[in-house]
């Protein structure tokens, strides 16, 4: 015979059920809040679009919808403000993707510029890199600063990063006006010229006005080949519609920072290369990556014959080419290895000696736990090729 169910577990029951109820309603909706924000992460909701219909019907339709000046087959991204070209005031830098497809679509931009005419209206320009480039595929973004002897007071950086927000590609514009004032221009006479554009799978920098792009080799070692631009008459370019001016230094690096400590790197030809890349920097580091009998020549200046001449070992070395032939099993047996290398010398007046061909043999120093074998990289000795 069943009992009649009391008001306290009445009442007990309705607790546990609201409980459940507000911790259902509470999963879900951080589940759907989830949904979204992956959805908007990988191109599947446009909220940006969302914002900008709501603000044109609350306008009433008086709001200008920059979505609205590309076309259909392009999809709208975002929208920055940036005083662009030095009037004091903020234009509109409109960032779209075409192509459209499933992977990663490319990214273009134009500009919305305010004029000063009567009635007021507004001008759009292009940002073309040479050969029509496209900016970006994944993440992009704009700065405006002073690049020493290039382009103008404001120059527009427009960077483009991966995922993981590694910048490759650089794009550099400037401002020119050679129109009349409320005067329709003649082609060519206004707009942003691309003062140069870089791409470096491996990352770009820029120090005043030196660019450097890093190209991976997608090899074992993380190596990277570094090609340095300089400007010239303002630009990185050959001429204003001309190719890009070829790179005043090519070397090869690392992608990322060298291993710590490089003798102890699992594959011989890092330790070459962060010996080279340590001349002239920190010569002391750099003996570190060598036997003691090589460190004693390299005390006794008999290196000089190697890369630097006597007297010059404060000489920056560049490495240019860099061969190896991986040898697993003589490298788990600590056995002698070569990597070949060319090099030439980087004197502190700017004068470069080389190149200089070499056969660096690497050999395992035995070294109770060091990884990755108990030993530890280190060269032993040169051989001219």
């Amino acid at each position: 015979m069943s009992q009649s169910a009391s008001p306290q577990n009445i009442g007990s029951i309705v607790k546990n059920l609201t409980k459940m109820t507000i911790v259902g309603w509470l999963l879900a909706n951080v589940c759907i809040c989830l949904a979204i924000a992956l959805a908007w992460r990988f191109g599947y909701i446009d909220l940006d679009a969302w914002r900008y219909r709501i603000a044109d019907t609350l306008s009433k339709q008086e709001f200008i919808n920059p979505q609205e000046l590309i076309p259909e087959t392009m999809r709208f991204h975002s929208v920055q403000r940036q005083d662009l070209d030095g009037d004091g005031e903020m234009e509109r830098v409109v960032f779209y993707r075409y192509d459209i497809a499933s992977g990663r679509s490319p990214y273009g931009a134009i500009v919305l510029d305010l004029n000063n005419c009567r009635p007021r209206g507004i001008d759009t320009f292009e940002l073309i890199p040479i050969d029509r480039d496209y900016l970006s595929e994944a993440q992009i973004e704009i700065e405006v600063r002073d690049i020493p002897d290039v382009g103008g007071p404001k120059d527009v950086l427009i960077w483009g990063k991966t995922s993981d927000n590694i910048r490759t590609e650089l794009a550099i514009f400037m401002w020119y006006d050679y129109s009349q004032p409320c005067s329709p221009p003649a082609p060519g006479q206004r707009g942003y010229w691309n003062l140069g554009f870089f791409r470096g799978t491996g990352g770009i920098s820029i120090d005043g006005s030196r660019v450097r792009v890093k190209d991976r080799a997608f090899e074992r070692s993380q190596l990277a080949v570094t090609r340095v631009y300089e400007p010239a008459n303002g630009s990185y370019r050959q001429s204003p519609d001309g190719p890009m001016l070829d790179p005043v230094s090519k070397a090869v690096e690392f992608t990322f920072t060298p291993p710590t400590p490089v003798p102890q790197t699992y594959y011989p030809e890092k330790s070459v290369l962060a010996f080279y890349l340590a001349i002239g920097l920190n010569t002391a580091e750099a003996k570190t990556y060598l036997s003691p009998e090589a460190a004693a020549r390299f005390i006794d200046g008999e290196y000089g014959r190697d890369v630097a001449e006597p007297g010059q070992l404060t000489s920056m070395a560049e490495v240019k080419e860099i061969a190896y032939y991986p040898d697993v099993e003589k490298e788990r047996r600590h056995e002698r290895v070569a990597v070949e290398v060319v090099v030439v010398n980087r004197r502190p007046d700017g004068t470069i000696t080389g190149p200089f061909r070499y056969r660096v043999w690497v050999e395992g120093v035995p070294k109770k736990g060091a990884y990755p074998y108990d030993c530890e990289w280190r060269i032993v000795d040169f051989q001219p090729m």
